[in-house]
């Protein structure tokens, strides 16, 4: 099946009331507002409020976001709490239909702005994390305290230097300006929803536009063809076919190919030991990913870092 003969596209092409967010409106709207807010900002679209289809994301990455770092730790209570607080809270702007503004189990400003609904998808803009008190030790203290509630391994297995600071990079402003910058957003939502009075929704423009982002999304996991087929909603044999044509490479090595990546980067940006760098990769067995990455590489992990470190 090709993307042209995909349903839900095809429908789009067809049905003029049924049209898509485009993707590059979307991204320039978030970076936008993240550059002049500092809010870090993301669009997803969900289906049945828990697989999620499609995202952009804007100023949290693993290098500004302490959340997104602690979460990328393989810090699994830590991501369970913040993941269970994210789903009550999309459950609940999925129930009222209307923007919430709250705080999260880390105590941070977070937003969520609903757009259109399209039987069992349900695209949404969220803004957040923002600390709404000033950087201090004694915030600090609180934050990793909050943490620990969720993982006690963090206070033993994280780095506390990195933690700190993450923390002071964080984006902070009073709840009131939080909530000014959210009135924003929620204009910005309403005009889009409504524009030229026609239903509007954000969804994959091609199959391969989901499985790079599940992929890139869930590198610290192991990961097989059937996982990700089953999450995109197609057989295993055409996600083969789509990796092949559109990467020239089995779905296998693909995966393979951006987990080195990931740790070429881990390796460069990071102090973290070569055993927790493949661990992060979603490698159980070390010695398995230093084969790959010398294979992939030229040199073996220890080697790159130093390579790296020469250069920098």
């Amino acid at each position: 099946m090709d993307d042209k003969n995909n349903p839900i596209l095809k429908r789009g092409l067809q049905d003029p009331s049924y049209t898509f967010f485009d993707k590059d409106v979307l991204t320039r709207f978030a970076e936008s507002f993240y550059k002049t807010t500092g809010i870090p900002t993301s669009l997803h679209t969900f289906v049945r409020g828990t697989v999620e289809l499609q995202a952009i994301h804007v100023g949290s990455s693993i290098q500004c976001s302490i959340c997104s770092y602690l979460r990328q730790e393989c810090f699994y209570g830590f991501r369970r709490a913040c993941f269970e607080n994210n789903r009550l809270k999309f459950a609940e702007c999925q129930k009222t239909g209307k923007p919430i503004i709250y705080r999260c189990h880390m105590d941070l400003c977070e937003a969520i702005i609903p757009l259109k609904q399209f039987g069992d998808e349900r695209s949404v803009i969220y803004l957040g994390r923002v600390d709404p008190n000033p950087a201090s030790e004694e915030g600090f203290q609180r934050f990793i305290k909050r943490a620990v509630a969720t993982e006690p391994l963090i206070l033993k297995n994280s780095n506390a230097e990195t933690l700190r600071k993450l923390y002071y990079a964080m984006p902070r402003m009073s709840e009131e300006k939080f909530a000014d910058a959210t009135a924003l957003a929620i204009s910005y939502a309403e005009l889009i929803n409504f524009d030229n009075g026609s239903p509007v929704r954000y969804v994959p423009h091609t199959y391969m536009d989901s499985v790079r982002q599940y992929v890139r999304a869930n590198l610290h996991m192991p990961l097989n063809r059937e996982i990700v087929a089953d999450y995109i909603g197609i057989s295993a044999g055409y996600l083969s076919h789509i990796v092949s044509k559109e990467i020239g490479c089995s779905f296998s090595e693909y995966v393979t190919k951006e987990k080195m990546e990931f740790a070429k980067e881990l390796l460069s940006s990071t102090s973290l030991s070569v055993n927790t760098v493949a661990i992060r990769c979603g490698y159980d067995n070390p010695k398995y990913f230093y084969t790959l990455f010398k294979k992939h590489t030229g040199m073996t992990a220890g080697d790159y870092r130093k390579h790296k470190s020469l250069e920098g």
